[in-house]
């Protein structure tokens, strides 16, 4: 839309490439990408040479004269991903968290982007408001006074957006919150609410209730048997046995007669950690015939692409 010209991207290193190509293909977007190599053969701050860049945080965090020079870049605007590795706690915060903050306090125009808004904790959730606007969110412990407020505002709001009448209760509460809100539409009330008591429009969540066309969720649950040498059972109690915990896991065989039975629908399975998936792999291979596409955080940006097609792939 042409609101933002100088762009600062950071991502974890893993995800360098993939953002690179994902711009350009999605929007067709060219970022210089920057490292220590290319900064230690630029000229001056190589930061103002370009208008658009992405970088890892670790590259900022690694040497004080590329933060400096980042915080020199003059942004439009800052896009964070993986925002909940950003350590915050009312005692202390973490060198990524620091810069991000002195980042956000020089750029106009702030996004932080995870999917995991709560990993850490209430704590780690407000460290996050922090940045987009520490004079709405200074006192930790005020934050949480006010938060315990937010359910009945929400349900006030809620009810009101769907049209339907307030309670006595509920309509006392509103005049405590606004005054008189008589002559006033419902929407400008509810705008007032999220600004006044609430985390205001900072905060976007991408929902499935915004979309159409999912499927109906079922859950179907099948109790196993778990081998012993597992001992207590976690939720992935593979990553703590050794490397014959396929031989003896029952979930393998329910798997493949599973897939079998699915033929010729797709199927994901999700598993906690890459080492899982390379061992499920190669068992189903050898014990089904069953060739499965892979995709994790250690396969590089052009063999996950690949992998996605043959998996998008309706032969």
């Amino acid at each position: 839309a042409g609101r933002a010209g100088r762009v600062l991207i950071l991502v974890p290193e893993t995800l360098l490439h993939q953002w690179l190509v994902e711009l350009l293909r999605r929007f067709n977007l060219r970022f210089a990408l920057f490292d220590s190599e290319r900064f230690a053969a630029s000229e001056g701050n190589p930061f103002q040479g370009e208008q658009r860049v992405l970088c890892s945080l670790d590259l900022l965090t690694s040497d004080p004269a590329i933060a400096r020079a980042a915080l020199a870049g003059d942004w439009d605007l800052l896009i964070c991903d993986e925002a909940h590795h950003l350590h915050w706690t009312p005692a202390d915060s973490s060198l990524d968290y620091d810069l991000v903050a002195a980042l956000a306090a020089e750029t106009p125009a702030v996004l932080l982007l995870t999917a995991t808004p709560e990993q850490l904790g209430r704590a780690g959730h407000f460290g996050r408001l922090r940045l987009l606007d520490p004079r709405r969110f200074s006192d930790y412990d005020a934050f949480l006074a006010e938060e315990r407020d937010y359910a009945p505002v929400a349900e006030i709001a809620a009810r009101m957006r769907d049209g339907e009448p307030l309670d006595e209760a509920q309509q006392q509460r509103l005049e405590g919150l606004l005054g008189d809100t008589a002559d006033l539409p419902a929407e400008q009330i509810i705008t007032r609410l999220l600004d006044r008591h609430g985390t205001g429009r900072i905060l976007f969540r991408n929902t499935r209730a915004a979309i159409s066309g999912f499927p109906t969720r079922q859950v179907h649950p099948v109790p196993l048997p778990a081998p012993a040498s597992y001992g207590e059972t976690t939720p992935w109690p593979e990553r703590n046995a050794d490397r014959g915990w396929i031989e003896q896991d029952p979930r393998l065989p329910w798997l493949i007669d599973t897939l079998r039975l699915l033929r010729p629908q797709k199927v994901l399975l999700i598993c906690a950690g890459a080492d899982t998936v390379l061992d499920l792999r190669l068992a189903l291979l050898e014990q089904a015939g069953i060739h499965a596409a892979m995709f994790h955080e250690d396969m590089e940006i052009v063999e996950r692409d690949r992998a996605a097609a043959y998996f998008a792939d309706p032969e």
